[in-house]
């Protein structure tokens, strides 16, 4: 084995540990936040009291800012 492959393999081995316990928690928190998603104050309206406000969203021709135009198709690639 080639010294620059055991030392890769030896920082993998180090570092997992750490990487797999430091993700535990982040694993935990988006199911608390789907627990109070799930108590939302539009699950007991009817759907057809939301479909109202939805059309309106979706039928105003000035929604406001968005997230702008992009890239320019026709800028020169450096």
């Amino acid at each position: 084995m080639r010294p620059t492959r055991a030392t890769l393999a030896l920082a993998a081995g180090a570092l997992t540990p750490a990487l797999l316990l430091s993700t535990l928690p982040l694993a935990a928190a988006p199911a608390a936040a789907a627990a109070s998603a799930a108590n939302s104050p539009y699950d007991d309206m009817d759907p057809d009291d939301l479909r109202i406000p939805i059309l309106r969203i979706l039928a105003d021709p000035d929604p406001g800012p968005g997230p702008g135009p992009g890239p320019d198709p026709t800028a020169e690639v450096v």
